[in-house]
């Protein structure tokens, strides 16, 4: 994990928040260090060098929505589930909302 630059780490974690990837949030204030970013990620996951990639093995069982990541320092991307993607580029796009003014009912 340590090749992986502290942006990259950074915008994986934004993205794992957005997507809610894991409970408790990793938090990834940009002030905090790298080492730091490494210790959290690595109490969820064990880092395996395979084949030219760093795969991120869970140590617990995680939620089925959370894709296998893995990260080609090759390309310098991320792959989820095999596919590379623009981590930073989805990361830090912004929220998509709109406002209706419709009634809504609301159960709890």
């Amino acid at each position: 994990m340590e090749k992986i630059s502290k942006p990259n780490l950074v915008d994986l974690l934004r993205l794992s928040d957005r997507q809610r990837w894991f409970s408790p949030r990793i938090r990834f204030a940009s002030v905090r260090s790298k080492p730091e970013l490494i210790g959290d990620l690595r109490r969820l996951y064990t880092d395996v060098k395979r084949g030219g990639l760093v795969h991120f093995v869970p140590r617990l069982a995680l939620p089925a929505h959370v894709p296998k990541i893995a990260y080609s320092p090759k390309l310098r991307t991320f792959l989820l589930n095999g596919k590379p993607i623009d981590v930073p580029k989805i990361s830090r796009a912004r929220p998509v909302f709109s406002i209706r003014y419709a009634k809504y009912t609301l159960c709890f």
